[in-house]
């Protein structure tokens, strides 16, 4: 079983959805993915975009794992792959390591659109299981769709309060 690094910055930052998917998946270490943005094309996407920063997950998961994430994210038809070198503060001992890790984002062609709430509350539940900004989600959306739009999304789901930081 050969191992590979997969960087996460949506659903899969949360470890019950990648244990359900990805059995052998195992979580290395939280790190900020430079120069992107993360944006919603309904789930989330990043989007190169200098002076920006994601706060992701990287995983250490097997080819059969990268196979099961190929399906789920529609690769290469809804997503396209991608690697980046990113420096990881390690969860077993807090040391720093540099891996190259791959990715999943939205090419071009797909319009930025809201997500639906029940995405958006499992990726705040994730961001805070890693202790990431939840206003780094609000951003996002407020950077998807206008002002207005995001506005009436938050209202209509009762999410206005709970982008609050702790």
């Amino acid at each position: 079983m050969l191992s590979r690094y997969y960087l996460a910055y949506g659903i899969n930052l949360s470890v019950a959805q990648m244990n359900s998917r990805c059995p052998d998946a195992i979580p290395i270490g939280t790190a900020m993915l430079n120069g992107y943005k993360l944006l919603f094309k309904g789930p989330a996407t990043i989007d190169p975009v200098d002076g920006c920063s994601v706060p992701v997950v990287i995983w250490s998961i097997s080819e059969e794992d990268e196979k099961k994430l190929d399906d789920f994210e529609g690769y290469p038809y809804t997503y396209e792959k991608r690697k980046e070198v990113v420096s990881v503060r390690r969860l077993d001992n807090r040391e720093w390591m540099d891996v190259e890790a791959f990715f999943y984002r939205k090419p071009d062609r797909f319009p930025l659109w809201t997500p639906r709430h029940k995405y958006i509350r499992l990726l705040m539940d994730a961001y805070r299981f890693w202790n990431f900004p939840i206003s780094i989600l609000k951003q996002a959306l407020f950077d998807s769709v206008d002002e207005e739009e995001a506005i009436s999304f938050l209202k209509m789901n009762q999410l206005e309060n709970m982008f609050q930081d702790s």
